[in-house]
């Protein structure tokens, strides 16, 4: 899962699906393998303007208290292993939440963890930045 409450922007890159939230074959405004769930009074939306990869990143704007989460498509992973996220971000203030959490689930598609790549509220990027986490994938996933 990929969850930014704040005005803030994000492109996404390696084994999530959609990479750079190009593909908008229905035109919904909805990206491709993503599910956009915007807070009340805010706004998640494609954005061709400002992206620091391919043609697209996401925009998350906050109405008040945040903005809302973008979720990729549940894909495959071995189990015991661990997963690297690559990930681009920004933000127009240093102090917003940002958050990037990687949810498991086992076979019968109940939860098993929600493991955090990035929470970071005090020291944000303003401008993008680049960077990546690393998380341990648990037997039981």
């Amino acid at each position: 899962m990929l969850e930014e409450p704040a005005n803030s922007r994000c492109t996404s890159s390696g084994d999530t699906f959609n990479d750079w939230f190009e593909v908008d074959e229905d035109n919904n405004g909805e990206p491709n393998n993503w599910n956009l769930t915007p807070w009340t009074l805010c706004t998640i939306a494609i954005d061709s303007s400002d992206q620091a990869h391919g043609a697209n990143s996401l925009k998350f704007t906050s109405g008040n208290n945040g903005s809302g989460i973008a979720v990729s498509e549940r894909f495959d992973v071995l189990k015991s292993s661990k997963l690297n996220v690559f990930y681009t971000y920004k933000s127009s203030v240093v102090d917003s939440l940002n958050k990037i959490d990687v949810k498991t689930y086992d076979a019968a598609g109940l939860l098993v963890s929600t493991l955090s790549v990035l929470s970071e509220g005090a020291a944000n990027p303003t401008v993008y930045y680049s960077t990546s986490g690393q998380v341990d994938i648990y037997a039981t996933a």
